[in-house]
């Protein structure tokens, strides 16, 4: 029944942007995802080593807009106020950008340290996090998973890739902010580990791609060469 009622949401939003889009002729309007009951941040980490990618991954810009930017973007697209992640030596690149910027609270190197200063630092009950290296994001997906969380009781709204939770594609409750902590207290520093102790809610693939047909938000850009699968999914913008 509940499987029932998720997929009604689904349906229910791909006819509300197909409606809008066709009136705007272009992209749809969403209203930013504030309320006095409701509100989401959105996170983006953008911290990390890219030793595989031999460069600053998150500055790295495609066709003229950094990956950084381009998730950003779809993040504000989709309604929401949007922070930037990262080492505390790295924000000097990023102070021009008109966005929250916020150093790591924790030395580790680890996405779970990104998790828990969004979560520490952030004033919403609820933190979509993602990746600068996934950088096509689709703002439709983020909008349904939202409406996941406004409906449901679990901690974290994540989506199925490949018969895989994808940790950095999606909503924590701020509610979970203990457990992470002891997780990284006790050197526990995978987030899929994270993920299998909190009371969550996967997303199924044929669920999610109701709103991103192409899966395009779960290109994760790890080599030099994978930029090509970027390329080819998107061409030119």
């Amino acid at each position: 029944m509940f499987k029932r009622y998720i997929a009604d949401i689904f349906k229910t939003l791909v006819n509300n942007f197909s409606s809008v889009s066709e009136k705007s002729g272009s992209s749809f309007c969403i209203r930013p995802q504030r309320s006095q009951d409701f509100f989401v941040y959105g996170a983006v980490l953008a911290g990390g080593q890219s030793r595989r990618f031999g460069k600053d991954k998150a500055r790295f810009k495609w066709q003229g807009v950094s990956f950084v930017e381009r998730v950003c973007l779809a993040l504000e697209r989709s309604g929401l106020p949007v922070c930037i992640i990262l080492k505390k030596d790295q924000a000097y690149y990023y102070k021009d950008s008109g966005r929250k910027i916020l150093p790591d609270l924790y030395p580790q190197q680890t996405p779970l340290v990104g998790l828990l200063t969004a979560l520490e630092s952030l004033p919403s009950e609820w933190v979509f996090v993602t990746a600068c290296d996934m950088p096509a994001i689709c703002p439709r997906l983020i909008k349904g998973l939202i409406h996941l969380a406004q409906e449901s009781p679990a901690e974290a709204i994540i989506p199925v890739y490949k018969s895989r939770p994808q940790p950095l594609l999606g909503l924590y409750r701020r509610t979970i902010l203990e457990q992470a902590r002891n997780h990284l207290r006790r050197k526990e520093l995978s987030l899929q580990r994270l993920l299998s102790s909190l009371r969550r809610h996967l997303v199924s693939e044929r669920l999610w791609r109701s709103l991103d047909p192409q899966g395009t938000s779960f290109l994760n850009i790890n080599y030099p060469e994978d930029v090509s699968r970027l390329t080819k999914a998107l061409g030119r913008l």
